[in-house]
C-alpha cells in the first residue's frame, strides 16, 4: 500500500523550487525595467525636436558693410557709363603739362575746382626707365584745405611695378600727415615701357568710385569715408624714392567733368 505521506513531500519540493525561481524572475524583470527607464526615460522626458531653432540672441550675424561693393564688373561699368552720359565738362587742357621731379617728395598741380562727384581723365607718360628707379603717378580728388599744412584728400595712383593704390591722406597744421590705406590691386594692361604712356580715368560718385586704365575697367573704389567737395590735382612721386631729380612726368589731355547738374 502506498505511503500516504509521499505525495505531500513531492508537493513540498515543487513549492520550494517555485519559491526560489519566482523571486529571481521578479528581480530580473525589475532590473530590466530600471534599465529601460534609465535609457529611454530621458528621451521620453526631453524628445529631440524635428528642427533645432537657434536662439536669435546668440546667433553670430555678419555685420553689414557700409560700402556697397559692386561684384559684377558689367554692372559697375554700366553704372559708370550712365553717370558719364550726364556729366558736364568743367576743365579741359589740350596742351601737355609737366611735373618736374624734386629730390624725393610728391609733386602735384591743382586744377582749382571744388567738386564732390566728378570724372577725371588724363594720359600720363612714363618719366624714365623703371630699371633706373621706380615711378608713380595719378590723381588727388576731394582735396579739402590748403596745399601743405591742413588738408584731407584721396589719392588714386599707379606704380611702375603695375600696382595701383587708393589712399586717404589727412594733415592738420603742425601734426604729421596721416595716410590711410584703402585698396590696392594689379593692372594687367599697364604700359611700363620707358617711353610708354597710360590713360587713367576715375569716375567719382557718392561713396563709390570707378577706376579705368587704358579704357579697361579695373575696380570699384571705396570712397565712403569722405564725401565732401574738394579740389583735383595731378600728382607724381607719391612714395619716397619714386622721383628722379632732373626728370619730369608729362600729362596730356587732362579733363574734368562734374556729375552734379
Amino acid at each position: 500500500m502506498p505511503n500516504k505521506n509521499s505525495q505531500p513531500k513531492t508537493q513540498s519540493k515543487d513549492f520550494s523550487l517555485k519559491s526560489l525561481i519566482l523571486p529571481v524572475i521578479i528581480t530580473g524583470i525589475f532590473g530590466i525595467t530600471v534599465a529601460l527607464i534609465n535609457v529611454f526615460g530621458p528621451l521620453l522626458a526631453n524628445p529631440t525636436p524635428d528642427k533645432i531653432i537657434p536662439n536669435p540672441s546668440v546667433v553670430s550675424v555678419r555685420p553689414v558693410e557700409s560700402f556697397p561693393t559692386v561684384v559684377d564688373n558689367t554692372s559697375a561699368q554700366s553704372t559708370a557709363t550712365a553717370l558719364s552720359q550726364n556729366a558736364k565738362l568743367v576743365f579741359s587742357s589740350q596742351s601737355k603739362m609737366e611735373l618736374k621731379h624734386n629730390k624725393g617728395g610728391i609733386v602735384y598741380a591743382l586744377a582749382g575746382i571744388n567738386l564732390s562727384d566728378l570724372i577725371i581723365e588724363a594720359k600720363f607718360y612714363n618719366p624714365y626707365n623703371r630699371e633706373v628707379k621706380e615711378w608713380s603717378y595719378g590723381f588727388s580728388f576731394r582735396r579739402e584745405g590748403d596745399a601743405t599744412d591742413n588738408f584731407d584728400l584721396f589719392d588714386i595712383y599707379i606704380q611702375s611695378d603695375s600696382q595701383w593704390f587708393l589712399n586717404r591722406k589727412q594733415k592738420q597744421f603742425e601734426q604729421d600727415e596721416v595716410p590711410t590705406f584703402i585698396q590696392q590691386g594689379v593692372i594687367k594692361n599697364l604700359d611700363i615701357s620707358p617711353n610708354g604712356a597710360n590713360k587713367v580715368r576715375v569716375v567719382v560718385s557718392g561713396s563709390i568710385g570707378y577706376f579705368y586704365v587704358n579704357d579697361d575697367f579695373i575696380s570699384t573704389l571705396d570712397i565712403s569715408s569722405m564725401q565732401k567737395s574738394g579740389d583735383v590735382a595731378i600728382v607724381t612721386g607719391l612714395n619716397p624714392n619714386q622721383t628722379l631729380l632732373g626728370a619730369s612726368t608729362i600729362i596730356e589731355g587732362l579733363k574734368i567733368w562734374s556729375l552734379k547738374p
